[in-house]
């Protein structure tokens, strides 16, 4: 989203016959309504909304760390996730991301789940590769590219995409509560808090806009609890955003993503890895152990 300019006025075209002195105060009252509303602009407090807008707009970046954790009757599952982002008007538009599993459900698979993998994500390409890979890996090859089905699109592993304009716009719509938020990596910040029912958040943001993602009415009524912690500059330095499902599950299971941004205007390059390189997943065989099936987009391709 781009601040509204104000239009110069323009006198008008023919006014030669007019008196010098009137051509004159005619030409001073139209210019001076835009000198006044450009004044306003430049004097008008900025919004985080209008503050995220002019990052986007510069294509530069951000680095992150991300934690996802999912628990139901004793067993957790805690995803965890750095590294920095690149971004454009629409968003993020390429992200390079470590993750491993600290917590895994299955015990079986634990200790696989925890080894690194890194994903080079792209709006039609996902590319992983890391120790978790390399025993299904033939000689030559460091990368795996992921499929359609499991690929998620460059970003993090979380619910709320603030880094789509509508989402941000809409989350910072339902604040309840706006309070004085401590430190945040050194920086002083504000705590904003609200909920956003899913329904709402489903049609604000074209990330959720995928198969099976579409909310039933009960699904469309879940509250998505969140806090955001902006700096002095507006930009974001913490986002929590936490959700209960139960209605429609055999168990309760409570979700919570916490996320952190620093250096804001980074510059980040992030380009595919050398074609010779990579590997479809699906040529890797059936030996590759699958991973644990939540409830938030973005994990699909992680879970890999």
């Amino acid at each position: 989203m781009s601040a509204d300019r104000p239009r110069p006025g323009r006198p008008a075209r023919d006014h030669r016959s007019l008196r010098w002195i009137t051509a004159t105060t005619v030409l001073a009252a139209a210019l001076a309504v835009p000198a006044t509303a450009m004044a306003s602009a430049r004097t008008a407090p900025a919004t985080p909304v209008g503050t995220l807008a002019r990052h986007l707009a510069t294509g530069s970046g951000v680095k992150v760390t991300n934690r996802y954790t999912v628990a139901s009757k004793g067993t957790k599952c805690d995803w965890r996730e750095a590294g920095a982002l690149r971004l454009g008007r629409s968003g993020v538009v390429a992200s390079d991301l470590t993750g491993r599993y600290a917590a895994f459900p299955d015990r079986d698979l634990a200790e696989e789940q925890a080894k690194p993998r890194r994903f080079l994500t792209f709006p039609k390409a996902d590319y992983s590769s890391g120790p978790f890979w390399e025993p299904y890996l033939p000689a030559g090859k460091t990368w795996v590219r992921l499929t359609d089905q499991q690929t998620a699109g460059p970003g993090l592993s979380t619910l709320v995409d603030i880094f789509e304009p509508g989402v941000y716009r809409g989350l910072l719509a339902t604040t309840s509560v706006k309070r004085q938020g401590g430190k945040v990596g050194g920086a002083s910040t504000t705590l904003y808090e609200g909920a956003i029912p899913y329904g709402k958040l489903y049609a604000l943001s074209p990330s959720l806009h995928r198969p099976g993602w579409k909310p039933d009415r009960a699904t469309a009524k879940v509250a998505v609890r969140w806090k955001l912690w902006l700096g002095t500059d507006k930009l974001a330095r913490r986002l929590v955003t936490a959700y209960v499902l139960d209605k429609g599950f055999e168990y309760r299971w409570e979700n919570v993503v916490d996320t952190r941004f620093s250096s804001w205007g980074a510059k980040v390059s992030i380009t595919p890895p050398p074609a010779g390189e990579v590997i479809d997943y699906d040529d890797l065989g059936s030996d590759v152990p699958d991973g644990f099936t939540t409830m938030i987009p973005g994990m699909a391709s992680r879970e890999r």
